[in-house]
Protein backbone atom coordinates (compact mmCIF):
# COMPACT_ATOMS: atom_id res chain seq x y z
CA UNK A 1 0.00 0.00 0.00
CA UNK A 2 1.14 3.53 -0.66
CA UNK A 3 -0.17 6.94 0.33
CA UNK A 4 0.30 10.51 -0.79
CA UNK A 5 -0.87 13.72 0.87
CA UNK A 6 -1.68 17.25 -0.22
CA UNK A 7 1.05 19.68 0.94
CA UNK A 8 -1.39 22.36 2.17
CA UNK A 9 -4.59 20.48 2.98
CA UNK A 10 -5.51 17.24 4.67
CA UNK A 11 -6.21 15.30 1.48
CA UNK A 12 -4.87 11.75 1.32
CA UNK A 13 -4.66 9.39 -1.63
CA UNK A 14 -4.26 5.74 -0.71
CA UNK A 15 -3.54 3.04 -3.30
CA UNK A 16 -3.63 -0.68 -2.66
CA UNK A 17 -0.49 -2.75 -3.12
CA UNK A 18 -2.27 -4.67 -5.90
CA UNK A 19 -2.94 -1.45 -7.85
CA UNK A 20 0.67 -0.30 -7.45
CA UNK A 21 1.90 -3.70 -8.63
CA UNK A 22 -0.31 -3.66 -11.73
CA UNK A 23 0.85 -0.18 -12.72
CA UNK A 24 4.50 -1.04 -11.99
CA UNK A 25 4.27 -4.03 -14.36
CA UNK A 26 4.09 -1.49 -17.20
CA UNK A 27 7.09 0.60 -16.11
CA UNK A 28 9.16 1.61 -19.14
CA UNK A 29 12.48 0.18 -17.98
CA UNK A 30 13.50 -1.02 -21.45
CA UNK A 31 13.59 0.97 -24.73
CA UNK A 32 11.06 -1.30 -26.47
CA UNK A 33 8.36 -0.80 -23.80
CA UNK A 34 5.67 1.69 -24.88
CA UNK A 35 3.73 4.06 -22.66
CA UNK A 36 0.78 2.46 -20.92
CA UNK A 37 -2.09 3.73 -18.86
CA UNK A 38 -5.62 3.38 -17.64
CA UNK A 39 -8.24 4.53 -15.19
CA UNK A 40 -8.05 4.76 -11.41
CA UNK A 41 -11.19 3.42 -9.74
CA UNK A 42 -11.96 3.91 -6.08
CA UNK A 43 -13.91 5.51 -3.30
CA UNK A 44 -14.16 9.09 -2.15
CA UNK A 45 -14.04 9.11 1.63
CA UNK A 46 -14.64 12.69 2.74
CA UNK A 47 -11.54 14.61 1.65
CA UNK A 48 -9.65 11.43 0.80
CA UNK A 49 -9.47 9.08 -2.18
CA UNK A 50 -8.89 5.34 -1.90
CA UNK A 51 -7.75 3.67 -5.14
CA UNK A 52 -8.93 0.06 -5.17
CA UNK A 53 -8.62 -0.90 -8.86
CA UNK A 54 -6.89 0.20 -12.05
CA UNK A 55 -7.60 -0.62 -15.65
CA UNK A 56 -4.83 -1.96 -17.87
CA UNK A 57 -4.05 -1.06 -21.48
CA UNK A 58 -6.30 -2.75 -24.02
CA UNK A 59 -5.82 -3.65 -27.69
CA UNK A 60 -7.65 -0.51 -28.85
CA UNK A 61 -5.33 1.88 -26.98
CA UNK A 62 -2.61 3.76 -28.86
CA UNK A 63 0.76 2.98 -27.26
CA UNK A 64 4.08 4.44 -28.40
CA UNK A 65 7.38 5.05 -26.61
CA UNK A 66 6.43 8.58 -25.57
CA UNK A 67 2.66 8.62 -26.11
CA UNK A 68 -0.43 6.88 -24.76
CA UNK A 69 -4.03 7.47 -25.80
CA UNK A 70 -6.76 5.55 -23.99
CA UNK A 71 -9.29 4.38 -26.62
CA UNK A 72 -10.08 0.78 -25.74
CA UNK A 73 -13.69 0.33 -24.51
CA UNK A 74 -12.51 -2.04 -21.75
CA UNK A 75 -11.64 0.96 -19.53
CA UNK A 76 -15.19 2.32 -19.56
CA UNK A 77 -16.65 -1.17 -19.27
CA UNK A 78 -14.59 -1.84 -16.13
CA UNK A 79 -15.58 1.50 -14.59
CA UNK A 80 -19.28 0.78 -15.18
CA UNK A 81 -18.96 -2.77 -13.82
CA UNK A 82 -17.23 -1.61 -10.59
CA UNK A 83 -19.80 1.18 -10.16
CA UNK A 84 -22.76 -1.19 -10.58
CA UNK A 85 -21.30 -3.98 -8.42
CA UNK A 86 -20.60 -1.50 -5.60
CA UNK A 87 -24.00 0.22 -5.83
CA UNK A 88 -22.31 3.44 -6.89
CA UNK A 89 -19.66 3.44 -4.16
CA UNK A 90 -16.69 2.74 -6.48
CA UNK A 91 -16.27 5.40 -9.14
CA UNK A 92 -13.78 6.95 -11.55
CA UNK A 93 -11.24 8.80 -9.40
CA UNK A 94 -8.52 9.55 -11.95
CA UNK A 95 -6.04 8.26 -14.47
CA UNK A 96 -2.57 6.78 -14.62
CA UNK A 97 0.09 6.35 -17.27
CA UNK A 98 3.80 5.64 -17.58
CA UNK A 99 6.79 7.74 -18.61
CA UNK A 100 10.23 6.45 -19.65
CA UNK A 101 11.88 8.54 -16.89
CA UNK A 102 13.48 7.53 -13.60
CA UNK A 103 11.59 10.29 -11.75
CA UNK A 104 8.60 11.22 -13.94
CA UNK A 105 7.30 14.72 -14.44
CA UNK A 106 4.13 15.66 -16.33
CA UNK A 107 4.45 16.98 -19.87
CA UNK A 108 2.66 20.09 -21.06
CA UNK A 109 0.16 17.84 -22.86
CA UNK A 110 -0.44 15.88 -19.62
CA UNK A 111 -1.18 19.09 -17.70
CA UNK A 112 -3.47 20.44 -20.43
CA UNK A 113 -5.51 17.22 -20.58
CA UNK A 114 -5.67 16.96 -16.78
CA UNK A 115 -6.96 20.53 -16.44
CA UNK A 116 -9.71 19.83 -18.97
CA UNK A 117 -10.70 16.59 -17.21
CA UNK A 118 -10.70 18.31 -13.82
CA UNK A 119 -12.93 21.14 -15.02
CA UNK A 120 -15.30 18.78 -16.81
CA UNK A 121 -15.66 16.29 -13.93
CA UNK A 122 -16.24 18.74 -11.07
CA UNK A 123 -14.98 16.39 -8.34
CA UNK A 124 -11.44 15.84 -7.06
CA UNK A 125 -9.39 13.55 -9.30
CA UNK A 126 -5.99 11.94 -8.94
CA UNK A 127 -3.34 11.42 -11.61
CA UNK A 128 -0.38 9.09 -11.33
CA UNK A 129 2.64 8.81 -13.61
CA UNK A 130 4.65 5.62 -13.17
CA UNK A 131 8.36 6.19 -13.65
CA UNK A 132 11.23 3.72 -13.54
CA UNK A 133 12.18 4.52 -9.91
CA UNK A 134 9.34 6.63 -8.53
CA UNK A 135 5.71 7.59 -9.01
CA UNK A 136 4.41 11.13 -9.59
CA UNK A 137 1.00 11.70 -7.99
CA UNK A 138 -1.13 14.86 -8.16
CA UNK A 139 -4.53 16.07 -6.90
CA UNK A 140 -6.76 17.89 -9.38
CA UNK A 141 -9.73 20.09 -8.62
CA UNK A 142 -11.36 22.87 -10.65
CA UNK A 143 -8.50 22.93 -13.17
CA UNK A 144 -5.81 23.18 -10.49
CA UNK A 145 -3.10 20.49 -10.32
CA UNK A 146 -1.25 20.03 -7.01
CA UNK A 147 1.60 17.51 -6.74
CA UNK A 148 1.25 15.28 -3.69
CA UNK A 149 3.98 14.16 -1.31
CA UNK A 150 4.59 10.49 -0.56
CA UNK A 151 3.90 9.54 3.07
Amino acid sequence: MSAWRHPHQFNLVIASAECLSIMSNFEQNRPEKPESGGLLLGRRRGDHIEIIAVTEPGPGDIRQRAFFHRRDPSHQESAIRFWKESNGEVDYVGEWHTHPEFHPTPSGLDCEQWRKASLAYGKPLVVIIVGINTFFCAWMLDGSITPLKSV
